[in-house]
């Protein structure tokens, strides 16, 4: 683990590196998060998404190095991962199917529960939404009931899937979620709580 320009945690797996986003990294989120195909799974993202919404997003994250990290791959932002109160990423259209999802995911959340006090975390899908059901529950989450999520992109309500990962399943799972190799994994698109 190292530090990166805009300071914070850097943690680093074989193909990506996950770090603190900065005002360089302004393009890369209007580019991604201009795509409906990414935004339509977000809470929280508008669109049309402007130079002024990555602007107030980069800003926003700021303070919160250790917990939002940008999604790298070769040096260019390709999505976004975070465990600032729930458990959320998303990735840029063109990167879906590569296993980054997965890759990232596993290293963020090892560093999540690095911490002692942390026993679980929590994160939702919209039901129609299986990409990212079916990561969430390979890295080990487990169902917590029915929910409800708006995305602001889209104007409309969801079903959702609420879950929860505790420490204990995050070990269970590890094993298994560690060892796969990435050209298996399906990745996820995105999920609704980051972003």
């Amino acid at each position: 683990m190292g530090t990166s320009a805009v300071t914070g945690p850097v943690l680093q797996t074989d193909r990506l590196i996950m770090r603190p986003i900065g005002p360089a990294d302004i393009d890369a989120l209007v580019t991604h998060c201009a795509d409906i195909n990414v935004a339509r799974w977000m809470m929280h993202m508008p669109h049309p998404y402007t130079y002024n919404d990555a602007t107030a997003f980069v800003e926003r994250v700021a303070g919160k190095a250790g917990r939002v990290w940008g999604i790298t791959r070769d040096g260019a932002l390709i999505g976004m991962m975070g465990t600032s109160g729930a458990f959320g990423y998303w990735l840029g259209q063109v990167f879906w199917g590569r296993g980054y999802a997965s890759e990232a995911a596993i290293a963020v959340l090892d560093h999540y529960f690095q911490d002692p006090a942390r026993d679980a975390i929590a994160a939702s899908h919209m039901v129609t939404n299986k990409t990212s059901a079916r990561l969430l529950q390979r890295l080990g989450f487990q169902d917590d009931g029915p929910t409800e999520i708006t995305s602001r992109a889209s104007g409309k309500t969801m079903p959702g899937r609420a879950v929860c990962l505790t420490r204990a399943a995050w070990q269970g799972a590890r094993g298994d979620a560690s060892h796969r190799h990435p050209q298996d994994c399906v990745c996820a698109e995105c999920c609704a709580n980051c972003g």
